[in-house]
C-alpha cells in the first residue's frame, strides 16, 4: 500500500465516524422533541361536605327549552294583574287546577318584601314564579280555602333557570306565616326533605335525602298524603318516605312554595296540575 492510498483509507474512516456521531446526536436531541414524554394531568378530587350527591356543574342552570315561562313581557297569554286580586274563601272537597286561568286566585302579581322580590304570573297554562332573594327565603302561596287537615295533594314542579341552591315545595297545615309543614325537593342535587317551621324555628324531620326518582331536567311530580299524624311523600309516583309526626295536629292552609338560600339568588319556577282532595 502506498502512502496516498493509506491517507485515502484513513480519511474515509474519519468520514464514517463523523456520520455515525451525527446520526446519534440527532436521535438523542431531536427525536425526544418530536415525541415528548406526556405530562400527567392532575386528577381533581371533589369532596362531598354538603350531604348532597355531587355532580360537577355550573352554579346556575340556564333557561331550558322546556320552559313555558318567559321574561315578563306584555301579552294576551300572560295573566298578570297590576294588583293582587283578593278572593272570597272557597270550600273545596277536591280540586284540579291546570293554570289555564286564575279562577283559584293565586297570588299573581309583583311582590316586594324584606325577604325577596317576586313576580308571579300565569302563562301558557303554567304558574310561573320569578324570585330574587334578599336573604334566605321560603315564598308560599297557599290556597284561599277552608282549613284542611287530612288530604292528598300533588303538583308538577320544575325549576327552569337560576341558582342550583333552590327548592320547590308543598306547604300544609299552615297555621300562620311562622307555623307550617313543608315538603321540598331540589332537582339539581336530586334530594328531598320534610321539615316543620314552628314559631320561626326550623326543624328537619327528614333531612336532605338523595333520591334516584328526582329528574334533574324536570318536571317532577310531588305528592303528600296526610292522615292525622301520619304522612306519606311521593316523587313521580314513587313512595320515598313515610313519617309520623305531631308538631301540627290541627287543620291549616296548603299550597305550593319555593325557597332560596342566599341573598342575590334568583330562580324561575314553573308549576302545573295542582291536585287536592280532602279526606
Amino acid at each position: 500500500m502506498n502512502k496516498k492510498t493509506g491517507l485515502f483509507i484513513v480519511f474515509g474512516l474519519l468520514l464514517v465516524c463523523c456520520c455515525v456521531t451525527s446520526i446519534g446526536a440527532f436521535i438523542v436531541f431531536v427525536l425526544p422533541k418530536i415525541n415528548p414524554t406526556p405530562t400527567p394531568t392532575p386528577t381533581v378530587t371533589i369532596t362531598n361536605t354538603t350531604g348532597h350527591s355531587i355532580t360537577p356543574a355550573p352554579t346556575t342552570t340556564g333557561q331550558t327549552s322546556r320552559s313555558k315561562c318567559t321574561p315578563m313581557l306584555s301579552g294576551s297569554n300572560i295573566i298578570y294583574p297590576s294588583t293582587r286580586v283578593e278572593s272570597t274563601t272557597k270550600t273545596y272537597t277536591s280540586l284540579l287546577d291546570t293554570f289555564n286561568d286564575n279562577q283559584n286566585m293565586w297570588s299573581a302579581g309583583p311582590l316586594e318584601s324584606e325577604y325577596s322580590s317576586t313576580k308571579s304570573y300565569i302563562q301558557n297554562g303554567t304558574y310561573c314564579i320569578d324570585i330574587t332573594a334578599k336573604r334566605d327565603v321560603i315564598s308560599r302561596d297557599v290556597l284561599d280555602s277552608q282549613l284542611i287537615k287530612n288530604f292528598e295533594m300533588s303538583i308538577d314542579g320544575f325549576q327552569s333557570s337560576g341558582t342550583r341552591g333552590a327548592d320547590y315545595d308543598l306547604v300544609f297545615r299552615q297555621q300562620s306565616s311562622s307555623n307550617y309543614y313543608i315538603f321540598g325537593i331540589n332537582q339539581n342535587y336530586q334530594d328531598f326533605y320534610f321539615a316543620s317551621m314552628k314559631d320561626d324555628d326550623w326543624t328537619d324531620i327528614v333531612e336532605n335525602t338523595v333520591s334516584e326518582y328526582i329528574k334533574i331536567d324536570g318536571p317532577n311530580t310531588m305528592k303528600v298524603i296526610a292522615n292525622n299524624d301520619k304522612f306519606e311523600f311521593y316523587i313521580n309516583d314513587n313512595l320515598v318516605k313515610s313519617v309520623t309526626d305531631t308538631t301540627f295536629t290541627t287543620a291549616g292552609k296548603l299550597g305550593p312554595a319555593v325557597g332560596l338560600e342566599d341573598e342575590g339568588d334568583n330562580a324561575v319556577f314553573e308549576f302545573d296540575n295542582f291536585r287536592m282532595t280532602v279526606k
